[in-house]
């Protein structure tokens, strides 16, 4: 996957019609309602992609990094939509910078190496199964679990130790769908079992066992207004 990434990236280097662009932390790379008549590739930086519903509320639908993976490309299922208008917007979260991409250029690039498309198919499906669970986690009061494996799945290691600094708590909770409160107190109750531990750079994990069976669903101690219980979400 990561060698497709690359050699595309390094296909578009070269590319004559194809240039950088630089975005500075919290501006918009796409924004809602935009017509798409480009994708923009991630070589550096941090992204999200969010969605405003009708009553104002920010969901995150996940962050993206310039980690080589076909996720690095933003804005590339909308161009196979019927009216490549985006309905989400994607904002940097560091310092990003992007080569944008006309779809002319990215379409016979893709005709021409079909593992691509085959790849994005994939990833569409993985999307929507990401939604998918996160809607069912959310209704059935599973937000402790789900976080425990965002934790898990997105943590990196940092001189020798697994860190976690990628959403601060508001972030997280747009992104769970759940209140920041919520998040605080699932976050203050595992550092309170000693499964992480609470930094101003961010989480680090202690112990990874523990949190793989938090994430599992087979038990889970979550303290609510000061009364201490034991909810058990394994179904």
């Amino acid at each position: 996957m990561n060698n497709l990434i690359m050699n595309f990236k390094e296909c578009m280097k070269t590319h004559s019609d194809v240039f950088p662009c630089y975005y500075k932390k919290g501006q918009y790379i796409i924004r809602p309602g935009e017509v798409l008549n480009s994708i923009y590739l991630l070589t550096e930086g941090l992204c999200y992609r969010k969605f405003l519903t009708e009553k104002g509320e920010e969901i995150i639908y996940d962050i993206r990094d310039s980690n080589g993976k076909l996720e690095t490309l933003l804005g590339v299922l909308i161009l196979y939509s019927n009216s490549k208008i985006s309905t989400t917007s994607f904002i940097a979260k560091s310092d990003c910078t992007c080569y944008k991409i006309s779809e002319r250029i990215f379409m016979n690039y893709a005709n021409q190496n079909p593992q691509l498309l085959h790849e994005l198919l994939r990833m569409s499906m993985n999307s929507y199964d990401e939604l998918d669970i996160k809607y069912h986690f959310r209704q059935s009061g599973k937000a402790a679990n789900r976080l425990c494996e965002i934790i898990l799945t997105t943590a990196c290691s940092q001189n020798g130790v697994l860190c976690f600094s990628q959403f601060n708590h508001s972030e997280l909770a747009k992104y769970l769908g759940v209140h920041r409160v919520s998040v605080v107190r699932i976050l203050k109750q595992l550092e309170e079992d000693r499964v992480i531990k609470r930094t101003k750079h961010g989480l680090i994990l202690l112990d990874q066992q523990q949190l793989k069976q938090y994430a599992a669903g087979e038990k889970f101690v979550y303290t609510k207004k000061g009364v201490s219980q034991n909810v058990y979400l394994k179904t």
